[in-house]
């Protein structure tokens, strides 16, 4: 398995984003949503191929660690470190990010190298693989949970307090697509997207947001029952699995660096 760019790492586990958007027809897209309970529905018209939203507030995923004994489980290395999201289980927004965190929703995504998926990262994630890759463009978050912010905010600086943050950048690991409309031939209506969710609770309305990965390099606060918003599911590799830097080339990439998985 080659990979032009090197993938995320948490300690000594290698984590894979999905590419890129998942189309919505997607069995193993379908086999998750039907799995959490999630009530996520498709977009319409310039939204129908890739957006997934909710449509309503799911059930509350149960996201406890695997040695709980609980069946549904939630991957320890995607703790909140800040933000309790089962303390504040009744939210909307924890409920919408419980769909995405619990692992035996997104089973389907996880083959023979890996141990596990996910929905999406968590917005802790997000920051810390983009903080090791752009030192000059540092991105954090924090928790509030007071009444009618409950969630994370987002912001250039240390303990941010804003609902958005721009990092004015179109690195394609993070922002797939630097304009809003993409596709093979340029004329599909239908695909189109916005962003993609992080399987966190943002500030803002009484827990009803989620954050957002939009396109045009923000990190941004959206309700989750909007639509233009995709998923790009996190794969966590097995602990076999090395990564390690080819002496070959990716094809029409001759002077691109090329990573190697391995068992």
């Amino acid at each position: 398995m080659k990979l032009e760019k090197q993938p995320t790492t948490i300690g000594k586990r290698i984590f894979l984003i999905a590419s890129d958007y998942v189309h919505a027809d997607t069995q193993e897209l379908k086999d998750a949503v039907v799995k959490g309970k999630a009530n996520m529905t498709s977009g319409t018209g310039t939204s129908a191929d890739y957006v997934k939203y909710w449509d309503r507030a799911p059930e509350y995923n149960c996201t406890l660690p695997s040695d709980s004994g609980k069946a549904c489980t939630f991957p320890k290395l995607f703790e909140f470190s800040q933000y309790d999201i089962e303390a504040n289980a009744s939210n909307n927004n924890s409920k919408c990010a419980s769909s995405l965190l619990c692992t035996e929703n997104w089973l389907s995504f996880a083959n023979d190298w890996a141990d596990y998926a996910t929905g999406g990262p968590s917005v802790e994630m997000w920051m810390n693989s983009w903080n090791k890759r752009h030192d000059d463009k540092k991105r954090y978050c924090s928790k509030s949970d007071s009444c009618g912010t409950y969630g994370y905010y987002v912001g250039s600086t240390e303990n941010p307090d804003a609902f958005r943050t721009s990092v004015g950048d179109s690195d394609p690991l993070y922002f797939p697509h630097t304009t809003s409309t993409f596709s093979v031939d340029n004329d599909d209506e239908n695909e189109y997207c916005d962003g993609y969710w992080l399987a966190s609770p943002f500030v803002y309305d009484y827990g009803s947001f989620l954050g957002e990965v939009r396109y045009e390099g923000e990190v941004y606060s959206k309700k989750y029952n909007s639509d233009y918003c995709g998923v790009r599911p996190i794969v966590c590799l097995k602990s076999d699995v090395k990564l390690v830097k080819s002496s070959e080339t990716l094809e029409g990439k001759d002077n691109a660096e090329c990573f190697e998985l391995v068992k």
